[in-house]
C-alpha cells in the first residue's frame, strides 16, 4: 500500500511540475526523472547529470502540499538554469538562479514553508496591539471606538510605506483549514482579509494523502483539496490570520448562541447564518473606510505585492461570484456581524499560529 501511494504522490508531483512548466517556464523544460527518496536534512535536490529532481519522502508525505510545490518550483528553477540559460560555472544558489527566482516569484530558499524577512515591530503595530486590546472593554461605545482607530490606523501605516516595499520584503503562508469544497462564509471570510487587511489571497490545491479517489476517467488520485494562501508583508499577515481565527471563532459561538436563542434544531441554517455573519461584519468595515476617505485617507492598492502575485501565478484566474439566500438566518448572522467588535491583540513576536478567543 505504502508504494501504491508513494506512486500516486509521484503523480501529483508530476502534475505540479506541468503546470508549473506551462506558467513559470512557458513550456521550456523538458520533463525531468521524478523520485522520492530520503535525503536526510534537504527536503528536494536536482541532479543534473541523471537529470532527478527528488524531493525527501518524509517531507512530502507531511509538509503542507503548498510547502512541497514550493520545493519542487525551486529544483525546477535550477533545472531551467542548467538546461535552458545553460549556465554551468555558477555556484548552485547563484546570480542567474537568483534571478530566476526573483523573475517568476519562487522562494529561493525553499527549505519548506516560506520564511519571511524578519523585522522589529514598529511603533504603528504596537499602537494597533494596544488599540485592539482597549477594544475588549466592556462599554460598547468604547470598544466600538478603539476598534475603528485601530482600523484607520492600519489604514495610515500602510499608506505611509506605499511603495517602500522591495519584492523580497513579502511572504506567503496558508490561513484556515484546507477543505474539498469551501462553504460561502469562509469566501466571503477571506475576502474581508484581502480588502480591509492589506493581503491578497488566492486559493491553491492541497492534497488529502490519506485518501484517494477517483477521477471522471476513472483514474485513481489523492484527494484534492484546496486551501487559502495569503500574500503580503509579515505583520500584515499575522494580522490577516488573527482576524481569520477571531472571525471564524467568534461566527461559532453566535451561532450557537443564536440557535439556543432562537429554538432551532440541528445545524440546518448555520452557514447561511456564518455567512450573513461575515456580509455584516464587511459591511461594517466598508463604512469606516468610508469614513477614513472623508478625511482624504484613502488606501491606493499596493503596486509591489500585485507584482509578487503576479509573478507568483502568472495565470490567475477568478472564482465566480457567490449566490446566497437571503434567508432570516442569514439576515440574523447579518445584524450579528455588524455587532461583532474586533479585539484581543496578536501575541507579539508571534511566528507561528496565534490561539483563538475562549
Amino acid at each position: 500500500m505504502t508504494e501504491e501511494f508513494d506512486w500516486l504522490l509521484l503523480e501529483e508531483l508530476g502534475r505540479s511540475w506541468a503546470r508549473a512548466n506551462w506558467t513559470h517556464f512557458r513550456d521550456g523544460l523538458v520533463a525531468p526523472v521524478l523520485r522520492l527518496g530520503d535525503l536526510g536534512r534537504r527536503v528536494g535536490t536536482w541532479d543534473a547529470a541523471s537529470r532527478t529532481i527528488a524531493i525527501d519522502r518524509g517531507f512530502a508525505w507531511t509538509a503542507p502540499w503548498p510547502h512541497v510545490v514550493e520545493v519542487l518550483h525551486h529544483e525546477m528553477a535550477h533545472q531551467y538554469v542548467r538546461e535552458v540559460l545553460h549556465v554551468g560555472d555558477e555556484s548552485a544558489h547563484g546570480p542567474a538562479f537568483r534571478q530566476t527566482c526573483a523573475r517568476m516569484g519562487i522562494d529561493a530558499r525553499a527549505s519548506g514553508e516560506p520564511v519571511g524577512v524578519p523585522a522589529a515591530e514598529g511603533a504603528a503595530l504596537r499602537r494597533i496591539r494596544k488599540l485592539l486590546a482597549l477594544a475588549d472593554s466592556p462599554n460598547q461605545y468604547e470598544a466600538e471606538s478603539a476598534m475603528k482607530a485601530a482600523h484607520r490606523l492600519m489604514l495610515q501605516h500602510q499608506v505611509a510605506l506605499r511603495g517602500l516595499h522591495a519584492a523580497e520584503g513579502y511572504t506567503v503562508r496558508t490561513i484556515g483549514p484546507a477543505r474539498a469544497r469551501h462553504p460561502a462564509w469562509e469566501t466571503l471570510l477571506v475576502g474581508i482579509l484581502s480588502k480591509h487587511f492589506f493581503v491578497r489571497i488566492v486559493w491553491v490545491p492541497e492534497l488529502d494523502r490519506g485518501r484517494v479517489r477517483r477521477d471522471r476517467s476513472g483514474t485513481q488520485r489523492l484527494a484534492a483539496l484546496s486551501v487559502a494562501e495569503a500574500q503580503g508583508t509579515n505583520e500584515n499577515l499575522e494580522i490577516a490570520q488573527y482576524v481569520h481565527g477571531f472571525l471564524t471563532d467568534t461566527g461559532q459561538r453566535l451561532w450557537v448562541a443564536h440557535r439556543r436563542a432562537a429554538r432551532l434544531s440541528g445545524d440546518r441554517e448555520r452557514q447561511r447564518f456564518l455567512a450573513g455573519i461575515m456580509v455584516g461584519f464587511r459591511k461594517k468595515l466598508d463604512e469606516n473606510v468610508v469614513a477614513c476617505a472623508r478625511e482624504g485617507l484613502v488606501w491606493v492598492p499596493d503596486a509591489g505585492l500585485d507584482d509578487f502575485v503576479s509573478r507568483r501565478f502568472p495565470k490567475l484566474t477568478s472564482r465566480g461570484s457567490l449566490q446566497i439566500a437571503r434567508s432570516a438566518e442569514f439576515q440574523a448572522g447579518e445584524a450579528a456581524g455588524r455587532a461583532i467588535v474586533l479585539h484581543k491583540p496578536i501575541r507579539s513576536g508571534s511566528s507561528g499560529s496565534t490561539p483563538l478567543l475562549g
